[in-house]
């Protein structure tokens, strides 16, 4: 070895080291726990509001003003790592009635696919989209216990709070028309915490987390043809989109 790469080599070493003092691998038991507190905030890059309506432009060059502009965030709940691991990663279903939804042709009860866990709040959340803040949404206290992923729901209680509610205009050119969309569904996520506790907190005593799931507005409708999609299609791949690009952040503090 020449001393060029034996330089690099000594330096990559010295690198690897430090990048892993004051933290742990996540260990496969997970992180434990016995305090979360849960919030929700929004992204406003690409959208703005303007006289109480949010403007934005789409990707298929759409200029898209809404007057009306909610979302319900239903439940949130940190996951036990053998939920975690066997849990779809992605869950969709449609409000049925009270307590229950219907879910790839079967009904699930509270938990949608995940176990019901004292972690969780049920908050059912309206939030208007053209006034975005950061928005707590509820705390637990509980016995310490292992997780190793967060989960989060978006869904309302049907015609009564509709998950997803928008309404206004849209215009591309010289066409134009109009959006009114009420929507039922319900989508949600589950995050391995290892991928977003970072850095992972060195071994100790019990945790709590602080869990910050935020939602982009600015590529709300992206991915829709409004001239011709229907209400469905447009509140399918609203849905779609924030699911996909919400984020979650969660930070881990020591106790005491």
């Amino acid at each position: 070895m020449n001393r060029s790469r034996a330089r690099a080599a000594a330096i990559a070493w010295a690198v690897a080291l430090a990048g892993g003092c004051g933290a742990s691998a996540p260990p496969p038991e997970g992180l434990l726990v016995d305090r979360v507190r849960y919030a929700r905030g929004f992204s406003t890059e690409g959208a703005i509001v303007v006289d109480g309506a949010l403007h934005l432009t789409t990707d298929r060059g759409y200029t898209v003003v809404l007057t009306e502009a909610s979302l319900v965030d239903h439940t949130l709940t940190l996951v036990g790592c053998d939920a975690a691991a066997s849990a779809p990663t992605r869950q969709v279903g449609l409000w049925w009635g009270p307590g229950a939804w219907l879910v790839g042709g079967a009904v699930a009860l509270a938990g949608h696919t995940v176990p019901a866990d004292v972690s969780a709040v049920d908050p059912v959340v309206q939030a208007d989209l053209r006034a975005p803040r950061v928005e707590a949404l509820g705390a637990r206290t509980f016995p310490a216990r292992r997780y190793c992923g967060v989960h989060w729901l978006l869904g309302g209680r049907g015609t009564e709070v509709p998950t997803l509610r928008l309404a206004g205009t849209w215009s591309r050119g010289e066409a134009s028309g109009t959006i009114d969309v009420a929507s039922a569904w319900f989508q949600g996520r589950l995050t391995p915490l290892d991928a977003v506790v970072q850095p992972w907190p060195a071994e100790g005593g019990a945790r709590a987390v602080a869990v910050t799931v935020t939602h982009p507005l600015g590529g709300l409708l992206d991915g829709v043809e409004l001239a011709t999609a229907t209400d469905l299609e447009v509140a399918w791949q609203v849905l779609v989109n924030l699911v996909d690009h919400s984020t979650v952040s969660v930070v881990a503090v020591a106790e005491g």
